[in-house]
């Protein structure tokens, strides 16, 4: 079965969850708006929130250089269809690797490994051809040996987008990608037992490398030009570089039938702000309780009171972060504008560009791995993985009925398919394979508890479980 660690995974995706209400509630970068903006990507570009398909000159002349359309043409089809091939290649790549956790066959060989090393360094080198098409276009060709931004003077400000960057991005992981399955065929013998874990992370570094590039290639900020761009957050505002706290003037007038209190919207602000930050706070404090846990410096014994007091920690933590989104939603897609759509106001005219920005993405983030989180605890709490034989959560606490402790020890289960709780002493009377202790029956964990030496027994297998130190030892 494929197998996870739930305690780190736990961790882990805590920690995102806390940078992710962090960086939403301190970088002001809810909205932006491009007053002028021109965006260019492969084969598209856009102005203001109207876009079309790249005006190919026929023939351009800059000074003494000739310039063919065809040939802009065929450079931006190239870029696309290098990062299409990146794409489809780690997408097959993402299948076998699946497959794998899912135990449907086994990341072992040296062939196999070397043809996924081949196919994470083909995609890698398909996504580098592809922003070097796309740069070399815009840095030298189309201006003529000379930089596309030359053509816009100061206040206009031109540079590389972020759909550029997410192919940067996703070259990087690639990268990261090739070594991970290196360093899996060079310690194939050594890794054997935390195979599962490891094909897991793979997997989901695969699929964000898959995102990022259908992100960068499906949009048209590969090439952005804006004249003193405004990017607004909870407690301040950023323009041309320049960032200020914000300021509610008596009455807030977006449109000239449309006024609001002003104290009204810094109420609403601070609230949505307030609420990422107790949520940052929340899952930060979960996420290092999982962590220490984890690396053995703390020895909390998670029995199932104590999983569904966590269970209800990331369910209060959800309640905040849907609130924060909630609270934001209505203040500027309703209590705002007076019921219309806050970018419909700002950036329907011109070249004006209004759209959401990098702290609503990081809202979403958290709010989603919130809902992982919750989902893993549920399948953690009622075993419903072991249930449907597909999943195993590797943890140092005992569950009843838990599979871990029959694959912990070195001795299988040898009661019978009808063997219960209520055979146990009978049993123990007549084998007198009891180890000395004041051990009596725990009904929710499903194991022999002895208050005197603070351990668990299990019968069947003979083995003893230390909470301290998260062993099984035969008894």
């Amino acid at each position: 079965m494929p197998a996870i660690h739930f305690t780190a995974t736990t961790a882990l995706f805590s920690g995102v969850i806390s940078i992710s209400a962090l960086l939403a509630a301190v970088v002001p970068h809810w909205f932006y708006l491009e007053p002028t903006s021109v965006r260019y990507g492969p084969g598209v570009s856009c102005i203001g929130n109207t876009c079309q398909t790249n005006p190919y000159f026929t023939t351009r002349t800059v000074g003494s250089c000739t310039l063919n359309g065809s040939e802009w043409k065929d450079r931006d089809s190239a870029s696309v269809a290098f990062a299409v091939i990146a794409i489809v290649l780690l997408a097959a790549l993402a299948t076998v690797v699946w497959l794998a956790w899912f135990r449907c066959h086994e990341l072992i060989g040296s062939l196999k490994l070397a043809v996924l090393m081949a196919i994470a360094f083909g995609a890698g080198v398909c996504f580098l051809v592809s922003i070097s098409i796309f740069a070399s276009t815009f840095s030298q060709w189309i201006n003529c040996g000379r930089p596309f931004c030359e053509l816009f003077p100061s206040p206009l400000e031109c540079g590389y987008g972020a759909s550029f960057v997410c192919i940067i991005v996703s070259l990087i992981l690639c990268a990261f990608i090739f070594f991970a399955i290196l360093a899996l065929a060079c310690f194939e013998t050594r890794v054997a037992e935390h195979r599962g874990g490891i094909t897991f992370w793979l997997g989901i570094t695969i699929v964000i490398a898959i995102a990022l590039g259908v992100v960068g290639a499906a949009s048209s900020r590969w090439m952005v030009v804006s004249s003193s761009p405004l990017s607004m957050g909870l407690f301040s505002q950023c323009q041309s570089g320049k960032c200020q706290d914000n300021q509610y003037p008596a009455q807030v007038a977006v449109t000239g039938t449309c006024v609001q209190p002003g104290n009204a919207k810094a109420d609403r602000d601070r609230a949505v702000g307030a609420l990422l930050i107790l949520s940052f706070i929340g899952s930060g404090v979960l996420c290092v309780a999982y962590a220490l846990k984890f690396f053995g410096v703390i020895r909390i014994f998670f029995d199932t009171k104590l999983r569904v007091i966590a269970l209800c920690l990331y369910g209060f933590l959800l309640f905040l972060l849907c609130l924060a989104l909630i609270i934001f939603g209505a203040t500027y897609n309703s209590w705002l504008t007076c019921g219309q759509d806050f970018c419909s106001v700002f950036g329907g005219a011109g070249a004006i560009n209004c759209n959401y920005g990098f702290s609503f993405a990081a809202a979403l983030v958290a709010l989603l791995m919130t809902i992982v989180v919750i989902v893993l605890l549920l399948l953690e709490l009622f075993r419903c993985c072991n249930l449907c034989g597909r999943l195993e959560y590797y943890s140092s606490d005992p569950m009843p009925g838990d599979a871990m402790a029959a694959a912990s020890s070195p001795t299988a289960y040898s009661s019978s398919s009808t063997y219960h709780s209520s055979t146990r002493t009978t049993t123990i009377a007549t084998t007198g394979r009891m180890p000395p202790g004041d051990w009596v029956w725990d009904k929710e964990m499903g194991y022999y508890w002895s208050e005197s030496r603070q351990l668990y027994y299990d019968e069947p297998t003979h083995q003893i479980f230390n909470p301290a130190s998260g062993q099984w030892t035969p008894a």
